[in-house]
């Protein structure tokens, strides 16, 4: 299963609705569904685990779990 990497302004564990260029993109164009995998990085270092638990017009609900330090390939 692919897990789909996502830039959010803030990374928080708990549900929080991803809209606008991602919410679309990943409703419209990857057509995730329930229940898929996904990685939250606000690109300032920290990154949480995550899954899609609902998609709503242009844009879905994430549940995310608990941020941690991101890490980089060599």
């Amino acid at each position: 299963m692919r897990v789909h990497r996502v830039r959010v302004e803030h990374v928080a564990a708990g549900r929080r609705r991803l809209g606008g260029d991602g919410g679309h993109h990943l409703a419209h164009v990857l057509r995730v569904r329930p229940g898929a995998e996904v990685v939250a990085f606000d690109g300032r270092g920290s990154e949480a685990p995550g899954r899609v638990v609902e998609v709503d017009g242009d844009g879905v609900w994430l549940e995310l779990g608990e941020p941690t330090a991101a890490t980089t390939e060599p």
